[in-house]
């Protein structure tokens, strides 16, 4: 029984010696910091005030590159992280951080032109960094830069128009960017500015007309642009406008005919314009369209003749004109045109005697009609020519004598033709009178001798 007894004696001091105050004190410590440690180690809530602190990380090694704008991802176990909270306010535009201003498509490698020793360096906090944390900071500028127009594409240095001083100054951000630069953002347009009609081109005052309120405003990105930014990218064109017949220039309301749907439809870039902007670039042509001669008015199918391919085919410009276009610009003329001796009806190539350089070129504007042509207007006389009373060899010029101090005045339409013309139309009489059987030297007065018979 005594080693039991000794066990109980030893449980009955551990008993003792537990129960008294200064283990229990101690005891009581130990779990209190037990307890501070766990809670010390568990992820507190954000304050509301509170900044986020950035951390420092290690580089990471370079990897395969996609530059697409990179959205900082939440940590579904972690809402509302500091984390979060620090990538969206520092991906936005708000930020204050350089935007990316030029397409990355293709661009895969950041550091080739944003290191350390190369075209546009990095800062030095950004040493280190790698490509595939660029986007995860800076945004695309939606767009782009402005592309260049084609026109301007050519012209060098860009910062003989686009320095500080200079005709349109550069951003204060692109001080020192060079004409390299420019390029790599600033891509080519697929069309030009719109040309300046030659007729246009000797104004001086282009904001006179193009200014926000004035007769065909501008955009509004050119608000601030002077007449010497227009003509910079503004060429001139080459053809003038078409001008306005002077039968058509009495008529104020050029809607009227000209509109989408109209008679003649405008181009689709005319579609808002005025009429005191049509007058402001087609002039009126200083002579009036050809007019119809009376014995074709009565026609009525003008295509039948004019179309591209007929006998006399009107000019390009014309090709989607109707009968009533026509009538609206060619009047009707005074006189027919000359009629066709008898004499020469029976012949059948005209352009013989009326081709230029021939016995009687036809007008200019009737270069290139044809015989066929030529009997649609000109109709043939009903009366016949007079014939000639003498011979016509070993004779003076035929003026010589057919003026209107010696014989009969010939008609007007006869002023300038010659006596090969004459010739051509005026035959000799069938019978002729007698020869003179004496010599005329000396003689001057045939009455002396053969005066009236009784």
């Amino acid at each position: 029984m005594e080693p039991l007894q000794g066990k109980e004696r030893y449980v009955n001091f551990l008993r003792k010696a537990i129960l008294t105050p200064g283990v229990m004190v101690a005891l009581l410590v130990a779990a209190v910091l037990l307890l501070a440690s766990c809670i010390s180690s568990a992820p507190l809530p954000p304050a509301s005030t509170a900044a986020p602190t950035a951390v420092a990380t290690a580089p990471r090694p370079a990897a395969t590159v996609v530059l697409t704008p990179i959205a900082p991802k939440a940590d579904p176990t972690k809402t509302g992280s500091t984390a979060s909270a620090q990538m969206a306010t520092v991906s936005s535009p708000q930020s204050g951080i350089p935007p990316i201003p030029h397409k990355v498509e293709g661009r895969g490698d950041c550091l080739a032109c944003h290191a350390v020793d190369v075209l546009w360096p990095m800062p030095k906090s950004h040493v280190g960094r790698t490509n595939d944390s660029c986007q995860v900071c800076h945004w695309l500028v939606p767009g782009g830069p402005p592309p260049m127009p084609v026109s301007m594409a050519s012209k060098k240095p860009c910062t003989a128009c686009h320095s500080g001083q200079s005709l349109s100054p550069l951003p204060a951000t692109h001080a020192k960017r060079t004409d390299q630069m420019c390029q790599m953002c600033h891509g080519t347009d697929s069309k030009n500015p719109p040309v300046i009609p030659v007729a246009m081109a000797k104004q001086t005052g282009c904001v006179s007309c193009h200014a926000p309120n004035s007769m065909a405003p501008a955009p509004s990105d050119h608000a601030s642009r002077t007449n010497q930014t227009c003509a910079s990218c503004h060429d001139t064109s080459g053809p003038e406008p078409p001008t306005m017949p002077a039968v058509m220039a009495k008529l104020t309301t050029c809607s009227g005919c000209h509109d989408t749907k109209a008679m003649s439809p405008l181009p689709a870039d005319h579609a808002n314009r005025t009429d005191q902007q049509c007058v402001s670039c087609h002039g009126v042509s200083a002579k009036d369209p050809p007019t119809v001669p009376p014995v074709m008015v009565k026609q009525t199918d003008c295509n039948s003749c004019h179309k591209q391919g007929a006998i006399s085919p009107a000019p390009v410009s014309h090709t989607t004109r109707t009968n009533q276009t026509c009538s609206s610009c060619h009047g009707s003329a005074a006189t027919d045109p000359p009629v066709i001796p008898v004499v020469m009806a029976k012949l059948t190539d005209c352009n013989s005697c009326h081709q230029q350089g021939a016995t009687s070129p036809a007008p200019v504007s009737h270069a290139k009609r044809s015989n066929q042509t030529c009997s649609s207007c000109h109709v043939q006389t009903a009366s016949k020519i007079p014939t000639a009373p003498h011979t016509l060899a070993d004779r003076p010029a035929c003026t010589k004598c057919h003026t209107g101090s010696v014989l009969k005045a010939l008609p007007a339409s006869h002023a300038k033709r010659t006596d090969q013309m004459c010739q051509a139309c005026h035959g000799e009489a069938a019978s002729l009178p007698p020869m003179i059987p004496h010599k005329l030297e000396g003689r001057t007065q045939c009455a002396l001798c053969h005066g009236a018979t009784q």
